[in-house]
Order: structure tokens, then sequence, then C-alpha cells
């Protein structure tokens, strides 16, 4: 007989191992998750080189959720953008709602994914 854990259980099974150990922090990756963990603030938290790289662009504009919802789609790399013209769209509740760029531009890269869960402020895309 196999007896297979959720994800929920790994996860309770990973934090009660960090909290045993003498780990300082943690960062683990995989294909669908990416989490960091540290004991005290001021751990350098390699999930945020993607938002540091990003922001050494000058000519980059960061795309970013209005609010909390689910990421549904992305217009593909490559796509010329005007101001004021939808990217993208989240759900909110069952609703839809149109992600719209204040400026002009091309979608540089995703850092988004559809179905995510994404919270205010989290970039979704680049815009160049």
């Amino acid at each position: 007989m196999t007896i297979t854990q959720s994800p929920l259980d790994e996860a309770a099974a990973f934090f009660d191992l960090f909290l045993k150990s003498d780990w300082a922090s943690c960062h683990v990756r995989g294909e669908a998750v990416e989490i960091f963990v540290a004991r005290e603030p001021g751990h350098a938290n390699p999930m945020l080189g993607i938002v540091e790289a990003a922001a050494a662009h000058v000519d980059e504009t960061m795309l970013t959720a209005p609010h909390l919802g689910t990421l549904v789609e992305l217009a593909a790399i490559g796509t010329p953008i005007a101001p004021g013209e939808r990217y993208g769209v989240i759900e909110l509740l069952g609703e839809s709602i149109d992600l719209i760029a204040d400026r002009a531009g091309t979608i540089g890269r995703h850092v988004g994914r559809a179905g995510a869960l994404v919270e205010f402020e989290d970039i979704l895309a680049t815009l160049h």
C-alpha cells in the first residue's frame, strides 16, 4: 500500500523540519512553487532577485496587480501595448477585471503565470 501525502502535508512537514533545525533561512525552488523562509528579518531573499534585476533596467516598467485576484491571462511577449490598452485579465470573486497599461511599450517578459493567485502590487510582466 502506498501512502501519498498532500502538498499541504508536505509543506507542514517542511516547516516542522525547519523549526526543529538550526537553519537561519531556507530557499526551495520547484517547477510549480518557490518559497523562502527565514528565522529573522534581514536575510537576503533570493526570490527578490527578479524584482531587483528588473528594476535595474531603466527602460522597463513593471506591470503590477491592482489588487488580489487570480491571473487569467497576459498579452503575449512582444505584443505592442498603447496607453489605456488592456494587457491582461485578473478575476476576483467571479468578476473579470481588465489590466490596463498606463504607458506605451512592448510586453517584455512574464513574471506572473495564468492561474496563479496574485496580490496587490505583485509584478505580472514588464513593459519595454
